[in-house]
């Protein structure tokens, strides 16, 4: 959800119709912006995360006026020509590879507005643009500039400007180091040699993409023609965000008008406001709805969520959504619109018509019982977490290559949450060594899944369920543990018997390790031998990685 606050006055001006609170508070939750108090002049609306049209107050009453009947179907926004070019070079473009704009002209802005105006930019910036990584977007007063404007990469230490809230000029090497929004972003360019900015023709910076706008082109009250440009690595989302303000500004009254984006092998002319076309089954749409829709029928309640539609066959419509919709991926998106347009308060309750008993999954019963089986030998239960990082499994005792192949996670936030746990042991000495100062003797497990690879599942990797178990005591010994192991293995029913690890074997103390090896397959057919666990007392060279001093037994059994 994404907050945002409008003037209740103003919004129920752009909607046009006088409506009661109750009214307005179950229209807005219909729209997808609730509010939990219509009674005060400054609605906090709590927007879904998809639909980002709907974070200003024009965005929220173009909504309701679809949902209330007042207008349906497409939204007007009539595209007008600009004589504007933003010429591209490439070393910008590799940093932020796509540039989109608009003209607005006849733009009357009180403050309320330009304020409003500001909070929408910054929360599209926020959640459409990923925090400016995706998309950055910026607003200029274009009545100072000199068109065409160029994008290009300049000098970080030469290259001085006045960012806005700055008394002064600064380079764009000390913007991101000391400018607010330098810090927060610096990280999106900082490890470029060069800094991409948006330029006119007079040299004047208009902005340090996508850090900062300079002060010289800031919006106002007073600003009548405004620039609007989108810089970042998603052309689609981009567009739909400038939709989204074009509409904006078109539903105010304003002049929208498009820019000529000129890369170095290419041309775009930006917005791209054409209509979004999808196809939409009625038999489906009813099927998954349980409703009995006609094609007239479903029009109409496409209407009114300023979606337009004709029948294109005997069982279909063809839809036309607005540009201003990053919403949809699938035709289903446009059930979901059937349904909202049709109310959901309209759909009648049915009854279930099969009756279902439910009951714990025999995965979870497992975990109960052999939790209960562990709480009664007087262990105590921890939890720690699947992420890890490589150094916790060499510490840990493991070779090389089983470090290797530990499943690893694509840009980690950090290296020490850097791959998947393929066993429990790592993430209980941890614990150990972090309450050495706790009396003994110290006996612990877990019961939690780990991952291996496996080139067998879709995902080449798999998750297993696993028991770990540790004692820690100046006199824990492989008996008491392995007796532990004999009463687990007796409660869950499953036959096996230690077998002595190889001198290879680099955890255990010599002679003091053994995997527990069951026996499976068909009856009347051989049975296959199959490694469920391991059991042994921990090498001195473990416990000294780990600061332990006392010896410590362990076993570890996968589940299934």
């Amino acid at each position: 959800m994404v907050s945002v606050t409008v003037k209740k006055s103003y919004l129920l001006q752009l909607v046009g119709k006088r409506i009661s609170d109750a009214q307005l508070s179950d229209s807005l939750f219909q729209v997808k912006a609730g509010c939990d108090d219509v009674s005060i002049e400054d609605l906090s609306l709590e927007v879904t995360g998809d639909r980002p049209d709907l974070l200003s107050a024009e965005g929220v009453a173009r909504a309701l006026k679809g949902h209330l009947g007042i207008e349906k179907g497409l939204p007007k926004l009539k595209m007008q020509k600009s004589t504007l070019k933003i010429i591209c070079e490439p070393a910008a473009l590799a940093v932020r590879p796509f540039i989109v704009g608009a003209v607005i002209e006849n733009a009357h802005l009180t403050e309320d507005d330009v304020a409003d105006l500001f909070q929408m930019q910054e929360k599209l910036d926020l959640t459409h643009g990923r925090k400016r990584k995706k998309i950055s977007i910026g607003l200029y007063d274009m009545t100072p500039l000199q068109p065409p404007y160029y994008f290009k990469a300049l000098d970080p230490d030469s290259t001085r400007f006045q960012p806005l809230k700055s008394d002064s000029k600064m380079s764009l090497r000390q913007i991101l180091e000391k400018h607010d929004k330098g810090t927060a972003y610096a990280h999106l360019i900082n490890q470029h040699k060069k800094y991409p900015c948006l330029v006119d023709s007079k040299g004047e910076i208009l902005s340090l993409v996508p850090i900062i706008n300079g002060v010289s082109t800031a919006v106002t009250a007073k600003s009548k023609t405004i620039f609007i440009d989108h810089t970042g690595s998603d052309l689609q989302a981009m567009n739909a965000s400038l939709n989204i303000l074009c509409q904006h500004f078109a539903d105010r009254g304003a002049v929208v008008k498009s820019v000529e984006v000129v890369y170095p092998n290419k041309k775009r002319v930006t917005p791209d406001s054409t209509p979004i076309s999808l196809k939409l089954s009625i038999s489906d749409t009813n099927r998954l709805l349980g409703l009995s829709l006609s094609a007239t029928q479903m029009s109409a309640c496409l209407s009114k969520q300023r979606i337009s539609s004709t029948v294109s066959s005997k069982d279909s419509l063809l839809c036309q959504i607005p540009a201003y919709r990053a919403d949809f991926l699938h035709p289903v998106d446009l059930v979901e619109e059937v349904a909202m347009g049709y109310g959901y308060n309209s759909f009648q309750p049915l009854a279930p018509q099969t009756f279902t008993k439910g009951s714990l999954l025999e995965k979870t019963r497992l975990q109960d019982s052999l939790q209960d089986l562990m709480l009664g030998h007087g262990f105590q239960q921890i939890a720690t977490h699947i992420t890890t990082n490589p150094a916790k499994f060499e510490k840990s005792g493991d070779d090389p290559s089983a470090i290797k192949e530990l499943v690893r996670i694509t840009n980690p936030v950090s290296e020490e949450y850097s791959v998947l746990r393929s066993f429990l042991l790592p993430g209980m000495l941890e614990v150990l060594s972090k309450n050495t100062h706790a009396s003994y003797p110290q006996k612990l497990f877990e019961i939690g899944e780990v991952v291996v690879k496996d080139n067998k599942e879709e995902t080449n990797a798999r998750t297993e369920l696993h028991l770990c178990a540790v004692i820690a005591n100046a006199d824990a010994n492989f008996s008491e543990i392995s007796s532990v192991l004999a009463t687990t293995m007796s409660k869950l029913k499953r036959s096996f018997k230690l077998e002595k690890l190889d001198a290879e074997n680099k955890k255990f103390l010599e002679g003091r390790g053994a995997n527990a090896i069951e026996f499976g397959g068909e009856q009347g057919k051989e049975n296959k031998r199959v490694v469920g666990g391991q059991v042994g007392e921990l090498h001195p060279r473990i416990l000294e990685h780990w600061h332990l001093e006392v010896p410590v037994v362990v076993f570890e059994l996968m589940l299934g």
